[in-house]
């Protein structure tokens, strides 16, 4: 098998883009989670503290306080929630990652023929298709 310096070219592009959105895929999956919890969990609380009972009169102004602070929280985290909508970056990188995972097995495939031997038209058609994949990605993250 003789070297084909096009083929190496989009195998490396290739690993990184793929590990790229697999690490941001992940990342957006975690921040999705904790603001979906944090912002639940901060919720419950404040119904627990407004339906509390039997508080003494001088500690009720306390409990008011606290639960309004942590409501304005929760606002904050939904706001910051909307704003970078991590749940749909998650959908959409691992969209990405699952199409690019494709794309390798195809190349994986073409490569493991007998002589080895991809040619250029075909290492030319999987670049064009990275670049479909990495370009529709942009055109959804840019809307």
């Amino acid at each position: 098998m003789k070297p084909n310096p096009k083929l190496d070219a989009l195998r490396s592009q290739l690993v990184a883009t793929l590990d790229s959105f697999q690490r941001k895929r992940a990342q957006n999956k975690k921040k999705a989670f904790l603001v979906y919890l944090g912002a639940t969990a901060i919720s419950a609380v404040v119904t627990v503290l407004l339906g509390l009972q039997g508080v003494p009169d001088d500690k009720v102004i306390y409990i008011r306080n606290i639960a309004l602070i942590l409501s304005a929280i929760v606002t904050l985290l939904t706001g910051f929630d909307t704003f970078f909508n991590h749940r749909a970056l998650w959908v959409r990188y691992t969209q990405t990652a699952t199409q690019l995972l494709s794309l390798q097995a195809k190349l994986d495939y073409l490569t493991a023929a007998d002589t080895g031997e991809v040619s250029d038209g075909e290492v030319d058609q999987l670049f064009a298709e990275m670049q479909r994949i990495l370009t529709e990605t942009n055109r959804w993250w840019q809307d």
